[in-house]
């Protein structure tokens, strides 16, 4: 199993620290192990078998991450067979652990114009109708932020105050977009959009897939399409 350092968007890999690190055992570590939303052809720069749930047609891998005091560098160890072996514990066991602890990372849902107006000078998203409202769901940090969606109550609080169904755009593993479906756009459109901004905008190691997902108030759940 290989790790690395990440300090924004800059990988640095090291091999300090991480033993004593997984020395603590599944007890001392359970509340640092935090979920990935990955493609299946997504590229890992890691060695070893990393353990990974099926979640549709995409992958949530796994990872214990140590911040440093500042808060400044994180230190990401995969987990592979071998941790959970050593640990005596089950997929199900570190699926279910590493969704609780999603609320550390304070998820939110802004607007997307919020955020273009303060980042990109009010630039919109290529190719999205007029009348389509569109909002970020990520973490604090922007970082991993499209888990956020494995956690069924906060997708079904924002349904539920927008009071509609939802297309789910994968923007990229650090975040997903919402479309309350209101009718102003189909999915066929939406699905090119994704493949738009994937292709011109989005790292290849980022990508999730190329096309929406559908989150059902009546069913609570969320498919592979409407």
């Amino acid at each position: 199993m290989e790790h690395h350092m990440i300090n924004t968007n800059t990988h640095i890999y090291s091999s300090g620290k991480t033993r004593n690190i997984i020395d603590l055992g599944w007890d001392g570590l359970k509340d640092y192990i935090f979920p990935c939303l990955t493609s299946p052809e997504g590229i890992f720069q890691v060695k070893g078998e990393l353990v990974y749930s099926n979640f549709l047609d995409l992958r949530i891998h796994y990872y214990i991450r140590a911040e440093s005091e500042d808060g400044e560098m994180i230190m990401i160890i995969w987990i592979d067979q071998t941790l959970l072996t050593e640990w005596d514990i089950d997929l199900q066991t570190l699926e279910t652990q590493s969704v609780k602890n999603l609320i550390k990372d304070r998820y939110t849902i802004h607007p997307i114009d919020d955020i273009l107006n303060r980042s990109l000078d009010g630039d919109i998203v290529p190719g999205i109708p007029s009348g389509c409202p569109l909002y970020v769901l990520t973490n604090q940090r922007a970082f991993f932020g499209a888990a956020g969606i494995l956690d069924k109550g906060i997708v079904s609080a924002f349904a539920d105050k927008v009071g509609h169904d939802l297309f789910i755009l994968p923007s990229s593993r650090h975040e997903v977009l919402f479309c309350p479906d209101i009718g102003a756009v189909t999915a066929g459109e939406l699905d090119g959009i994704v493949r738009e901004v994937n292709n011109n905008a989005v790292e290849p190691c980022d990508r999730l897939s190329d096309h929406v997902y559908y989150y059902d108030r009546v069913m609570d759940e969320i498919l592979m399409g409407k």
